[in-house]
């Protein structure tokens, strides 16, 4: 097995240091202000999840297990990446009183298909990664309120209907409207830019599209 490394390059004087305790099953996650290495651990190994957030000078700021409670229903949302203490306080406390808005698990969804969002519902389909169905109900995964902030007031959520097929839902975080989904069919990724989703499709395709 090859080994990874992640390095921190001090683009002012062209020093490198390890990212301690990055490796590639925990890679960095970018953050405002430095990033964040995210260990998960199967649930039959009776064993938390942790989190370490690294500081911008790549040394450990903090180590800590994800103390987000099993059966929580609001996930926190920031057009910004997180920052270390916003990602704090969220893992480590399941605190979303610092955030700008919130969006929710639909605990009442017998089949886990949907988040709501500015009392909007919006339908994700089965294979989403925001709301899970186990045999005592839906429930969220405190990471991916991580990944999903950043993309600016335009929240993006990726729906998987098959092995080539995927469907991005584009939302108004602020109203929670959303338009048709865009189906992607085999696609290499998306990036939001300004007003724009760009997406990359796997045959060399870019595509832009506006959020309505």
């Amino acid at each position: 097995r090859r080994e990874t490394q992640y390095l921190h390059i001090d683009l002012n004087t062209g020093q490198t240091s390890p990212i301690e305790g990055a490796s590639m099953d925990a890679s960095p996650t970018a953050l405002q202000d430095g990033w964040m290495l995210f260990d998960s651990q199967p649930s039959s190994s009776g064993r938390p999840d942790t989190v370490t957030l690294i500081n911008p000078d790549g040394s450990v700021k903090e180590t800590f297990e994800v103390g987000v409670p099993d059966d929580f229903t609001d996930y926190p949302w920031s057009p910004q990446d997180f920052t270390l203490d916003q990602a704090r306080a969220w893992l480590k406390n399941g605190d979303t009183s610092w955030a700008p808005s919130t969006y929710s698990v639909n605990k009442d969804d017998e089949e886990c298909r949907s988040i709501t969002v500015a009392g909007q519902r919006i339908e994700l389909g089965e294979n989403n990664s925001l709301s899970l169905k186990l045999p005592s109900g839906c429930f969220g995964v405190p990471i991916q309120g991580v990944y999903h902030a950043g993309d600016g007031d335009i929240g993006v959520f990726s729906e998987r209907k098959g092995d080539d097929e995927t469907v991005l839902h584009l939302v108004d975080m602020s109203t929670g409207k959303s338009p048709e989904p865009i189906s992607l069919g085999n696609w290499g990724g998306y990036s939001p830019e300004g007003d724009f989703l760009i997406t990359y499709e796997d045959n060399g395709a870019v595509k832009a599209y506006r959020p309505s």
